[in-house]
């Protein structure tokens, strides 16, 4: 990945274009603008892909092709779902309807019908004990 960048840098350097450079590993994206002869350039810098421990989204998305990289689309994808927007919509349900009803006002069609399923997965749940 970053070989693939530094050898685009190069081309638009050696052709003095702009480089409109963006990160791909999601919460620790990064922008760039590189203008020639004007800006530091991406070969300026010192990363390599040595020390990466991030899986780029377009990884995850698109090409996933180790175990690895699906056990962290499962954990991106559901975790969230199920140990933190569920609960935190049980628990605001349970505690404070009116607030919890403005809040489902304010989201889209497909965001209420999932708080509401997880709001029913719960309830359920406990009642079965």
């Amino acid at each position: 990945n970053v070989q693939a960048r530094q050898y685009t840098d190069s081309r638009c350097l050696f052709y003095s274009k702009p480089l409109l450079e963006s990160g791909t590993l999601g919460t620790k994206c990064n922008h760039e603008v590189v203008l020639p002869f004007r800006t530091s350039t991406y070969n300026d810098g010192n990363e390599d892909d040595n020390n990466e421990t991030q899986i780029a989204m377009c990884t995850l998305r698109s090409f996933p092709y180790l175990p690895k990289h699906c056990i962290e689309y499962a954990k991106q994808s559901y975790f969230s779902d199920y140990f933190e927007f569920g609960p935190d919509q049980y628990e605001t349900f349970r505690s404070d309807k009116t607030t919890f009803f403005e809040q489902l006002d304010s989201m889209d069609a497909g965001e209420q019908y999932r708080s509401l399923s997880m709001i029913k997965s719960f309830m359920d749940m406990q009642q079965q004990g």
